[in-house]
């Protein structure tokens, strides 16, 4: 059970969400520099096959880790996922970093590409008020973006390199498991900042009171 649940964990937290992250930032990037489509994808519902494709890889990955010394485990006596001890695990376990760099690179380069031309597009058809409102809303969702696509990437940073940097179980519990239990957390509170719509109803008439006192006061001093 306890290789099953880690090569699950494994499997989930670094191969499919990342798989996903790239799917969400390539379909963003899809839709905003190609309205129209591309004539030979028209007729495809490519998110349909990057899931299905995700899944397969992952479904690989996870079928090849079944194997005796190649899943990851958790070890209650020291509180931390670690890997089998054989040359399966080692190699395994070297090339979840580059994977998560590489993937992290990509959706951020899609990200930087999607903000730069949504912020230089030329808006028509509106007042300047609701020109500025919908700048800072893309802003904020770039730094959504750009924040939860490198959460996994600090996790990795955290688990794989400064975990080394001290063999106390303290330190390593740390920045093992509770990097990889934080992170988890730290999205959903980075998506609960950034999407407004979710917030409560206290939050947002304070928000509004704000922004009625802004606009007060700016009044005052134009005239």
């Amino acid at each position: 059970m306890n290789r099953f649940i880690g090569i699950m964990a494994a499997s989930g937290a670094y191969f499919m969400n990342s798989l996903l992250t790239v799917s969400m930032s390539s379909n963003r990037f899809y839709s905003l520099f190609f309205p129209f489509g591309i004539r030979f994808l028209r007729r495809i519902s490519v998110i349909n096959w990057a899931i299905t494709v995700s899944m397969c890889l992952v479904s690989a990955f996870s079928l090849f880790s079944a194997r005796d010394g190649c899943a990851c485990v958790y070890d209650p006596d020291i509180l931390i996922w670690r890997g089998e001890i054989s040359e399966c695990s080692d190699m395994l376990m070297s090339y979840i970093p580059f994977f998560v760099f590489g993937t992290t690179i990509v959706t951020n380069s899609l990200n930087v590409a999607i903000i730069i031309r949504l912020l230089m597009e030329k808006m028509t058809g509106m007042n300047v008020e609701e020109s500025k409102r919908r700048r800072k809303r893309w802003k904020i969702q770039f730094v959504q973006s750009v924040t939860q696509d490198c959460l996994q990437l600090i996790d990795i940073i955290n688990s794989y390199y400064i975990a080394k940097l001290n063999d106390f179980l303290w330190f390593q519990f740390l920045f093992v498991t509770l990097s990889f239990l934080s992170v988890t957390a730290i999205d959903g509170f980075v998506m609960f900042v950034c999407q407004s719509d979710v917030h409560p109803k206290w939050i947002k008439r304070k928000r509004t009171g704000n922004n009625v006192l802004k606009t007060t006061i700016s009044s005052t001093h134009f005239h």
